[in-house]
């Protein structure tokens, strides 16, 4: 459901966090600290106040964020309902032409990217082809927890600025 900025900027700190929800699914706490930070000129500086929000919060608090988000795997093949729309479809274009044994495989690399992290591969789709993805997931997997989580606080907040953009009216 769409909201007006000029809207949202006028709304008590728990209704503010209830229209943003599905910007950083399973975070509330981003909503709550960028509220603060009202009234907000632009989309862009609602963005920029919730990524600093993300950037500033507990370690435990940033992987339970990345935990909430489903999985590619997810995604593409039982559309789970927690991607939103646009996610799921995108998911479903890039792997839906896969053989079971190349989604053997491409699930076999997740799992073990999630085994060693703790969390599901998070990565923005927009612009990415099945190769981008698979790597993408090959690279990341080497990286040492601190870099990996750093990377995929960032490609979340990708993902949360098109929901937000997605989400609010200008006017």
């Amino acid at each position: 459901m769409a909201v007006r900025l000029s809207r949202l900027n006028t709304k008590a700190s728990s209704g503010f966090a209830l229209d943003l929800i599905t910007v950083f699914e399973g975070a509330p706490w981003i909503a709550l600290k960028a509220w603060q930070r009202r009234p907000f000129a632009s989309v862009e500086r609602l963005y920029l106040a919730m990524v600093e929000a993300l950037d500033a919060g507990e370690r435990d608090k940033q992987v339970a964020l990345l935990k909430a988000q489903p999985d590619v795997v997810a995604k593409a093949r039982r559309y789970d309902e927690r991607a939103d729309v646009w996610e799921r479809e995108r998911a479903k274009e890039m792997f839906g032409d896969m053989t079971d044994e190349e989604f053997a495989g491409f699930k076999q690399l997740l799992d073990d990217y999630a085994e060693r992290f703790g969390y599901p591969f998070i990565v923005d789709l927009r612009g990415k082809s099945k190769d981008d993805l698979i790597a993408a997931v090959s690279e990341r997997v080497e990286n040492n927890p601190d870099a990996e989580l750093t990377t995929s606080l960032g490609q979340m907040s990708q993902i949360a600025r098109h929901r937000l953009e997605r989400q609010i009216k200008i006017n």
